[in-house]
This record gives structure tokens, sequence and C-alpha cells, in this order.
């Protein structure tokens, strides 16, 4: 009885307000096209100011343990990236003009005040000097006692020559100092430019250390601007082409990439949904009053999300697609109950307030579904899920208010320009019984459905979703000219002396792990054994005096300036950190911490990729451990990689996908329950949903099964549509529902042909709208868009089959919806 005095009340209330609504809007319509406008174009200009990120750090909140770790590490050791850029040439330059290249830039940097400001170090010169004279300190002991014979040799000849009775019956080959062979062991060919030059001296790197992070897409454009802006003119004056690779360089091509996917994908949806609509209503009428709204919506929701947020993440970005696909649902419904109301005869203000008033309750419920869909997500600790639903949230109210005001002031508008009143096509003309023989191929599909569910293949390794490469340093180039950061995966220790970083090393092979790996740090740019070494190099140096005074007397001027070569290469004291050039060590020490890197040899056969790599290297004992002997707490180091940010944004991932799953089912009960508060009628609604759901996961397995490629596998993106799927899959049953409960359960057929064609078309541009998306680079959201697609498709069919066959089940039993 309360319930019936409620809904009278509700109902008394509708006809009441629509009247008094369409009346004003009716009067005012134009203004009410002036205000569309108007905002329409506030929205626009403001929402075009919105920029993309594309760091996939920035998606977990700042105080996250190995975020904080990350960025500490990067302030303390400048470890950000570098911006390269490099002058090419179609001929061999000489070095005095690759360097003047160089030189240029350098001035341009000092001589403007941002550039100049933004820039740590500019780095282009080798210290040559530093490797011709250290070399023989990274000789092995074997060669050096090669080289020291081979000068015993010579002196020994030298001295057997001086006796005016040496009669050589050998007549053998005199004896030169000679140890090129075994330099050419120990150091590049470059060194002898002292500069980033190429070995077929066509091209030149300068290396240029920025005081900000490549993450801030807004500075790196700015730097990489006022750069070209300097630097291009000399470059086409001096016959140069310019390039820019490096950290900076290609997070912006990534944001470049991903803005021409966008506006792709835009163009598509569009493409689609007003092809569409006018094949489906046989009208070019529905542009206008479908189009306009969804316009208004739309500039509406970029000027929120420019004013709230600013940036949004890689999976926000597309949300163009989506909610063309999503919003525009609410024109489609109303549309078509307005045409079906005018075949009827009823005059275009009756036609418009039967059509409101029955739609308003569908129209009301599925929009807060779905926004409570997007609610759930706007408090996820995964900021992206989060962004995406405070924008699509905004988004969908933005929808339903527009085509509230909006669509009834078009009716009015366009109606004296409308000649016919063609019916909607019919895209389901005939609902079949469903048999006994379907019943158990659903069932089939369900249980592998939840099977599925139980063990789905997921993709761990976010590099695997990211097609688009970085450019190498420099093309074609030296492969010595490629830097530390530009290794894709790595773990980074951090040591206070030589001494642990000795132990930690040695501790980490003996570990001997199944993930080969290779490690860099200070101790592979000081000799080992190094007193030996000085020691030799002692007796070399005097041998080398000896012989320089043989080719004194000789005057052999070529064996001398060689021998005066070894002589300053021999003279050196052992190497020390001190003395080790700025260029070489800055991303090995600093500030009196020492850096260990570990990178892995192969990550393409472990389950989780890199993260499997950086999970199995998190510690190590900072003291040299014996077989069995168990590292102290306080000698205990832990690594630092962005790899493990990345592994706590996969764990928020999945608790918070299943957190809000949770959230998005109590909600959607909820909801029904106070829609139907009869057992059938939730059936109705959810069991055809549940279905679909589940229809999903089995398709994907078995597909996998086939081609276990990247379509057909889940990720940490494309696990977001489970609650998209849930909160727009239950749209489908609230207006079958509705309709159903306005006609009687008798009347199933009819349903199925009006709204559920309406449903058809309406889940067919969203999932439409998600297609598109898979035309990006970016193979994350490219596979977004193909689940969320394949996922319409098998919620929709499964409401067209089932939702007819409880409904005449119900029939049969007289139950209540």
């Amino acid at each position: 009885m309360a319930e019936k005095e409620s809904m009278g009340f509700f109902s008394r209330a509708g006809r009441r307000f629509w009247p008094f609504w369409l009346y004003h809007i009716r009067r005012y319509a134009w203004l009410v096209m002036a205000l569309l406008a108007v905002t329409s174009f506030i929205g626009f200009r403001y929402g075009r100011e919105i920029r993309i990120d594309t760091n996939l750090l920035h998606l977990l909140p700042a105080d996250t343990e190995s975020l904080v770790r990350l960025n500490k590490l990067r302030e303390e050791s400048e470890i950000k990236g570098f911006l390269v850029v490099s002058f090419e040439s179609e001929t061999p330059q000489s070095e005095d003009q690759l360097l003047a290249a160089a030189r240029k830039l350098e001035a341009v940097i000092l001589a403007d005040a941002f550039l100049k400001e933004s820039t740590n170090r500019i780095i282009y010169k080798i210290p040559g000097d530093f490797l011709l004279r250290y070399s023989l300190y990274y000789a092995d002991i074997g060669d050096l006692l090669k080289i020291e014979a081979r000068l015993k040799n010579t002196i020994t000849q030298a001295k057997r020559k001086e006796n005016p009775y040496l009669e050589d019956l050998e007549e053998a080959a005199p004896a030169r100092f000679y140890i090129g062979d075994i330099l050419n062991k120990y150091r590049q060919r470059y060194i002898s430019t002292n500069a980033f030059i190429a070995n077929d001296h066509k091209r030149i790197a300068v290396l240029l250390s920025l005081k900000k992070s490549p993450d801030d897409i807004a500075f790196s454009s700015s730097y990489l601007s006022g750069v070209r802006e300097h630097i291009q003119p000399f470059a086409k004056q001096n016959g140069f082409k310019l390039n820019f690779s490096g950290r900076y360089a290609s997070d912006i091509e990534k944001q470049r990439h991903l803005q021409s996917d966008i506006n792709q994908s835009t163009t598509i949806t569009l493409l689609i949904l007003v092809a569409s609509l006018i094949v489906f209503f046989r009208s070019l009428r529905v542009m206008l009053v479908i189009g306009l709204p969804v316009a208004a919506a739309l500039g509406y929701t970029y000027h929120a999300a420019w004013y709230f947020i600013g940036q949004i993440s890689i999976i926000s970005s597309f949300l163009t697609s989506i909610l063309l696909g999503l919003g525009i649902d609410y024109g489609i419904h109303l549309f078509a109950r307005y045409k079906s109301e005018r075949l009827r005869g009823n005059g275009m203000t009756e036609a418009l307030e039967t059509t409101m008033r029955n739609l308003f309750r569908g129209l009301s419920f599925g929009m807060i579904s779905t926004a409570a869909v997007f609610l759930t997500l706007s408090f996820s600790r995964f900021i992206a899920f989060a962004e995406f639903g405070k924008i699509a949230l905004a988004g969908i109210v933005f929808f339903f208010l527009a085509f509230i005001l909006f669509f009834p002031a078009l009716v009015f508008i366009t109606e004296k320009y409308s000649f016919d009143t063609t019916e909607p096509s019919h895209m389901l003309e005939k609902t079949r019984k469903t048999r006994g023989w379907h019943i158990l191929i659903i069932a089939c599909v369900i249980g592998y459905g939840v099977f599925t569910l139980t063990k789905p293949p997921f993709e761990y390794d976010f590099f695997e979703l990211d097609n688009s490469l970085e450019a190498p340093l420099v093309k074609g180039g030296n492969e010595s000219l490629k830097v530390l950061e530009n290794r894709e995966h790595m773990v980074i220790y951090e040591f206070a002396g030589l001494e642990e970083l000795a132990a930690a090393e040695a501790n980490i092979r003996k570990k001997a792990p199944q993930i080969p790996v290779e490690l860099h740090s200070m101790r592979d740019l000081i000799p080992g054994d190094a007193a030996r070494k000085q020691a030799i190099l002692s007796d070399i140096h005097a041998l080398l005096r000896q012989a320089e005074l043989f080719s004194l007397v000789t005057v052999d001027t070529e064996n001398l300036r060689k021998i005066r070569l070894g002589l300053r290469m021999t003279e050196a004291p052992a190497v020390t950190v001190a003395d080790i050039p700025e260029a070489f060590r800055q991303h090995l020490y600093k500030n009196g911490k020492y850096y260990l890197y570990i990178f892995p040899k192969n990550v393409k056969a472990l389950k989780r990729g890199a993260l499997d790599f950086a999970a199995a290297y998190r510690e190590t004992c900072v003291k040299l451990l014996n077989p069995g002997e168990v590292c102290l707490p306080q000698q205990i180091r832990r690594a630092i990689s962005d790899l493990y940010v990345l592994d706590d944004i996969l764990q928020t991932v999945m608790y918070d996908l299943v957190k809000e799953i949770f959230l998005i089912t109590i909600v959607i009960a909820v909801l029904v329950l106070s829609m139907t508060r009869r057992f059938a009628g939730m059936l109705l609604i959810l069991a055809p949903l549940v279905a679909g759901i589940l229809g999903l996961f089995a398709l994907v397995g078995v597909c996998h099964q086939i081609s276990p490629s990247w379509l057909f596998q889940f990720n940490y993106i494309n696990l977001l549509a489970i609650p998209i799927l849930l909160g727009v899959g239950i749209d489908n049953g609230i207006y079958l529902y509705s309709h159903a409960r306005e006609l009687g359960l008798s009347q199933v057929n009819h349903i199925m042909i009006s709204t559920g064609g309406s449903i058809f078309i309406s889940n067919f541009t969203t999932a439409m709208g998600f297609l598109s998306l898979t035309i990006s680079s970016h193979v994350g959201l490219a596979s977004f868009g193909f689940i969320t697609f394949a996922g319409m498709l098998c919620v929709f069919y499964s409401y067209r089959v089932l939702f007819p066959a409880l409904a005449r089940f119900f029939e049969k039993l007289e139950a209540e919806i």
C-alpha cells in the first residue's frame, strides 16, 4: 500500500511538472538554444587546455613508499634522464666542424635565460686524456706482462746491436714497442675525438642534463621548442639535420602519438554514431535533436575536467569516444519513444509529455546506476581509475541534464522542418522462444566463464602494453653513445662505501638466480688488482726510459713517439674515485653515495616480465655472506626502481577492482531492489547481466586458447571494463523492465521490438565508442577498447535471449514483477 501511495505521489507530481516544464521550454526555445551555444563554446574553449600525463609513476598517491624512495633517489642523484640533441650530416665532417655545432648549442643555451636556468650540465666532450692516461690500468695482468716482455725483447736487441762484432745470423726484424692490439681491447675508437662523435664522422651528440623531470611534459615541450627555435637556423645553414631523442623527447613523442590516436578515435566514433542514428531513425533531424545535447554535455565535461583536474592520465585520454557512446543512449531512447508516440497520432506536445513522463523514471535509474559505478571508481587509490571515475561521473550527469533541458527545445524548433514521421527501423523484428538446448549452451558458456574467472589470462608486464618505441639516442650511430638510463629495466641499490658495494655485488653474484643479470657500478671504473698492476706499470715505465735512450741514439722518430706515449700512459698512480671524470661517474657516485645498477638479460620468459626480475632482487646484504649465513636487519639494503612502483600499481588495481566490484554490486542490488521489490523483477534485470559478464570471460578464455595474443588477455588497464560493463549493462535491464512493467509480461515481443531496438542501437553506439580505442598505439588502451566492445556485445546478446525467456517463464507462473 505504501509503495502504491508513493508511486501515486510521483505520478501526480509528474503529471503537474511536465506540462509546466514543456510549456516554458516551448515558449523560450530559442533562448534555450542560445544557452546551449554559449555554454558549449565555453566548455570546448577551456577543455582544449587539458594535458595528458603519460607517466605511469603518477598513477599512485605521492605518499606511496616505493614512489617516495624513487623520487628521493632521483633528487639526490639527479637520475632524471637526458635530452639528447644530435647534429647529423649526409657527408662526413671534420672534427672541428662537428665540435663547432656542439659549441654553438652550448652558447645558445647559456645565452637564453630560461634554457640556462633549466640546464644542469651540457655534455659532449669525452675525457680522452683520462682514458689515455689510465688505459693500461684496465688491462689484464697477462696483457701487461706481454707488454713488459715486448719491451725487454726490444731493449735486448738494441743492446746486442751496440756490439760492433755482432752478426745477426738469423736476420731478425728489429723489435719495436707496440701495444695497439692490446689498447684496442680496452678503449673505444671514439676517444681519439674527445667528443661523442660517431665513427663515420657524420654526427655528434650533445647530452643535456636538465633540472626538471621528463614527467613534466609542459616543461619538456617548452625547453625542446626553445632549443629548436634557437639552433635550427644554424643547423640548416651548415647542412646539419637536427634530431632530438632521450627520455624528454620520447615522452613528448608519446603524447603526440596519443593526441593523434585520440583525434582518430573521436572522428571514427562520430562517423559511426552519425551513420547509425541516421540508418536507425531514417531521419537527418536526429543529428540536431540528439547531436546538439551531446555536444553541450561534452563541453561541460571538458570544462569540469580542465577546472578541477587540469592534467589527465593516459587511461582518461580517450574519454571523448567513451562518453559519446555512453551519453548518446539518453537521446536514442527519448527520440525513439517520441517518434513512436507521434506515430500513434498524438500531437507534438502530448507526445513529448508522454515520452518524458514514461521514460524519466527509467532514464533516472539508468543514470543513477551508471553514475554510481563511476562514483565508486572515484574513490580508488589508483589515481587513473579515480580520475576516470570522476570525469565519467560528471559526464553522465551532464548528459542526463542536457537531454532533459535541450531535447524538448530542439524537438519544438525542428518539428516544423520535419516532413515525415518515419518509424524507426526494427532491429529485432521477432523474439524467438528459448529452447532447452539453448539453455544448455548458455549454461555451458556460463560454466566456462566461471572457470576462466578463477584463472583469467593476464598480462603482468606493463612494458608489453606500450607499442610506442623510444627513438634511439643517435640514429645509426655508435653503440657507445647510449647512456645508462636508456636501458629498459633496472633496479638500483644505494651504498655508503666501496666496501659495502663490493660485498653486495659478491652476494648478488653468488645468489645465482634463474634470472641472469648484468651489474654496473663504480667498481667497473676502478681497476681490479691495482697494486700489482701499478708495480708492473712501474717496471714498464723504467724499461720505456731505457728504450727512449736507444731511440734517441738511432733517431727512430716514429718509435720515439710511441715510446713517449707509453711513458705518459705508465706514469700515473693507481686510479681513485676522485680521478674518474664526472662524465663517467655521474650516475654511479654522488654526494658520497655509491649506486649499483642491475639489468636483466632477458625478461620475456618470466610470467610477470620485469616485475619478477625486480622481485628477485628486492634486497641484498652489505656484508659478505657465507653459505647458510643470515643477513642482519641493519645490514639489509632495499632496491629502488620504478618497477616497484609498477608492482604497487598492479596490487592497488587488483585490490581496488575487487573492492569496487563489490561496492558496485551492492549499489546495483539496492537500486534494483528499490525499483522492483520483487524477486522476479530482480532476476529479469540482473540474471542477463551476470550471464553476459561470464560470457565475456568465456569468450576471452576460448580465444586465448586459440590465439594467446594481447587481444585476449586482461591487464591492469582493461580490467576497468568489468565495472563499466556492470554499470552500463544494467541500463539494458532497467529500460526493458520499465517497459515490461508499463505494458505487462504478455507484451514481451512488442517490448523487445520497440525498447529492444533502442537498446540495440544504444549498445551498438556505445560498443563502437569503445572499439575505436583499438587504433591506439598503446596496447593497454587498445585491449581495453576491445574487451569492453566484446563485453557490450555479450551483455546485449544475453538480454536479447534471456530477458524474453525469463519474462515468458514468470508469465506462466503469474509472478509479479
